[in-house]
């Protein structure tokens, strides 16, 4: 099987690797330049914000490229102890601290993607060419057989794999070329993440921390997160919503990490050294596209990734989510029983749309809370903040209570 993906981005080389045992040519298609270490790629403006990769994510990758978690390591990614170095505060209290043996690494997304770049480049089956995409090959028995380019030359493939993103072209082509009616779940978010790079005061080097302080409907709708990551540094990302007002200086956003709710981050970073100039991301709506539910879907053509559906980062799941795509199309690919292309489309979709079920149900519970009639319910707050001062005191009170919900958040249950 000769497969084309579009999108070399954290979704495409995980679909590389998930299928590359499978096929015998993989093409990598991409408008961007290669990932390296060093800078976000043009394209992913998202890039230098705080990326977290779940232990969840990190074991599927591990299994379809054995040996990548020590590699990342080997090039500089902290090992942070869940329930010690990652420090939440949610609803006015701080989750309890305690060693719980589950450790999951902290890094930059341009250490992770060079990285992961690089790994899945070297498979003898995997190539990667520099175009853009213009659209697919659509056969007259609603088939995709390939991509055309924006110069009016094709490439032909067996399968086609959509790992575009949210801004790809897949929409509007399907709109004007097929019948197929796609439904897309809207959620409206409006966050920002403004995002600075730190270099860690002598007394913070070998200290491996996540802190995430979290927006509390009705009280505060800025957020913060501090993130160890390669080199000793920090990525540290303000997080607002609504009509908060980005901060335009680096003045500004000092004084907004200043009175955050607590002071944990700001302690840290009141006497480090900035590396980076602030970066900047916004975000208006969180969309799931139906593909599970489509009607007329053309064979030989699947989505992948944030081409299926993107929501709030609150809660790290992006990159986990996507790799989950990949390994249930590695599982699909690898079910050789599966001959009919509508069995094996309908397999992976609705595998792929378990994993995004998972993350959507999280990040629109919390983003439901910051809507319009719940800020304004003073005792819908005060009930929040007492179950959760109630799930901390079980969580200190037991260890295994806590594991579970580590496990949770690192989307390993």
């Amino acid at each position: 099987m000769n497969i084309v993906i579009v999108g070399s981005g954290i979704a495409g080389l995980s679909a590389a690797a998930a299928v590359s045992p499978y096929c015998k040519q993989i093409i990598l298609i991409d408008k961007d330049q290669p990932a390296t270490p060093n800078a976000p790629r043009r394209y992913a403006p998202q890039g230098a914000h705080i990326h977290i990769l779940l232990q969840a994510g990190l074991n599927m990758l591990d299994d379809m490229l054995p040996g990548f978690e020590q590699e990342l390591i080997r090039r500089g990614a902290s090992r942070i102890p869940a329930g010690v170095g990652q420090q939440i505060f949610e609803y006015g209290d701080w989750m309890p601290q305690q060693d719980l043996d589950l450790v999951f690494l902290g890094q930059s997304r341009m250490h992770f993607e060079s990285t992961l770049c690089e790994r899945v480049l070297s498979l003898p089956n995997v190539s990667r060419i520099n175009r853009r995409v213009a659209g697919f090959l659509k056969t007259d028995n609603n088939r995709i057989a390939g991509v055309n380019f924006v110069e009016g030359d094709e490439l032909e493939a067996d399968l086609v794999i959509d790992a575009s993103g949210a801004g790809g072209i897949f929409f509007d082509w399907f709109k004007k070329n097929t019948q197929c009616d796609i439904k897309v779940d809207i959620f409206p978010i409006n966050i920002f993440y403004s995002t600075v790079h730190f270099k860690k005061p002598p007394e913070f080097q070998g200290k491996k921390e996540n802190i995430l302080i979290v927006p509390e409907a009705g009280v505060s709708n800025l957020g913060c997160s501090l993130l160890d990551i390669e080199n000793d540094t920090w990525c540290v990302s303000l997080h607002g919503r609504d009509r908060e007002p980005i901060p335009a200086t680096l003045g500004e956003w000092q004084e907004a990490v200043k009175n955050l709710p607590d002071d944990r981050i700001w302690s840290r970073i009141s006497n480090a050294i900035p590396l980076t100039e602030l970066s900047k991301f916004k975000k208006a709506t969180a969309k799931w596209r139906r593909f599970d539910e489509a009607q007329g879907l053309p064979e030989g053509y699947l989505p992948l990734g944030d081409t299926i559906n993107t929501l709030n980062p609150i809660f790290g799941q992006g990159m986990t989510l996507t790799i989950g795509h990949a390994f249930a199309l590695r599982n699909t690919v690898a079910a050789s029983s599966l001959t009919s292309s509508d069995e094996f489309r309908r397999r992976y979709l609705t595998e792929a749309c378990e994993w995004t079920a998972k993350a959507w149900r999280k990040a629109v519970a919390f983003d439901k809370n910051f809507l319009a009639d719940q800020i304004q319910d003073s005792k819908r707050v005060e009930l929040v903040r007492k179950l959760t001062a109630a799930q901390h005191r079980k969580m200190a009170e037991s260890a295994d209570f806590h594991l579970k919900i580590v496990k949770e958040y690192q989307m390993l249950v």
